[in-house]
């Protein structure tokens, strides 16, 4: 083995290794940001009254397909 094969050997492993970094980062972003996200949602004092007023107007749709057909 010669120094250019050792060469390719190692940038080889140091792209694998920069690869894992940016995933791992990536995965590391993801949950800071789902974390986040829910604190967001659980300072939200009309969260409640949103879900109801969604459930409400997805249940008149549902019927208004259903009526309609």
């Amino acid at each position: 083995m010669d120094a250019g094969e050792r060469a390719k050997i190692l940038n080889t492993i140091l792209n694998e290794m920069l690869i894992l970094r940016s995933y791992t980062y990536g995965m590391y972003r993801s949950m800071q940001f789902a974390t986040m996200r829910g604190l967001f949602k659980s300072l939200n004092p009309f969260q409640g009254y949103v879900e109801m007023d969604l459930a409400i107007m997805d249940d008149i749709i549902r019927k208004r397909k259903t009526l309609s057909r």
